[in-house]
């Protein structure tokens, strides 16, 4: 066997492989390129926004993937699969039985839904695998690699368009917050911005930039 459920080949160099860091939890790798940039991402961003790390896996070897139950087509192998908090997100199968709670609450799956999208739909949730199957605390990438490319690219920045007129409630803030942020900047609707960073915070993406201000991504268009 050569690859993975994903259709990714299966690593067995740590040449192939890029360390990603989580929250206080240990840094862990994956495959290297945009699958790095992606799941970083997701994984920074579920941290920050949803829910705090208290446990964060990645790329396992073969031998360990055994060790752990694991099949052997599995993602982690070829090191496109995450696992966020396992103990509060369990795993189905792992089980023996179906219709577990998946651990998160209305908000924070809303929360998931929104980074997936973020994420341009190259990243599949294991919480939407068949009942009896489920595995609430498993992200994977599922996209060809093109596709991956194209989503890594968005997600670390570029030029958007803000679509809000000027003096929008969130255009310009030096935080990314609604509650607490004080407009700085305000851009009148068509001014091309340039973001660095995309953040998930109290239930929306915000854009960052280089200057430090943030914009409400739903107020912008790629």
């Amino acid at each position: 066997m050569a690859a993975t459920q994903n259709g990714y080949k299966i690593i067995a160099s740590t040449r192939d492989l890029a360390t990603i860091k989580v929250g206080s939890t240990p840094a862990v790798q994956v495959r290297k390129g945009s699958t790095a940039v992606v799941l970083g991402w997701l994984g920074r961003e579920l941290n920050a926004g949803v829910e705090k790390a208290v446990s964060f896996y990645g790329w396992r070897t073969a031998a360990t993937n055994a060790r752990v139950g694991g099949s052997p087509d599995s993602n982690h192998v070829s090191g496109t699969a995450i696992d966020f908090n396992g103990a509060k997100h369990p795993n189905e199968a792992a089980h023996g039985h179906a219709h577990l709670a998946s651990g998160w609450s209305k908000s924070q799956t809303q929360a998931i839904r929104t980074l997936l999208a973020a994420c341009s739909g190259v990243v599949h949730y294991g919480g939407d695998y068949a009942v009896g199957w489920r595995d609430f605390m498993h992200f994977d990438i599922r996209a060809s690699v093109a596709a991956l490319d194209k989503a890594a690219k968005k997600l670390k920045g570029g030029w958007v368009t803000v679509t809000v007129a000027k003096g929008a409630t969130f255009n310009g803030r030096n935080k990314p917050s609604t509650k607490t942020g004080k407009v700085i900047h305000r851009r009148k609707r068509g001014f091309r911005i340039y973001y660095a960073d995309v953040v998930y915070r109290e239930g929306r993406l915000w854009l960052k930039t280089r200057y430090g201000t943030y914009y409400a991504a739903e107020y912008t268009t790629f």
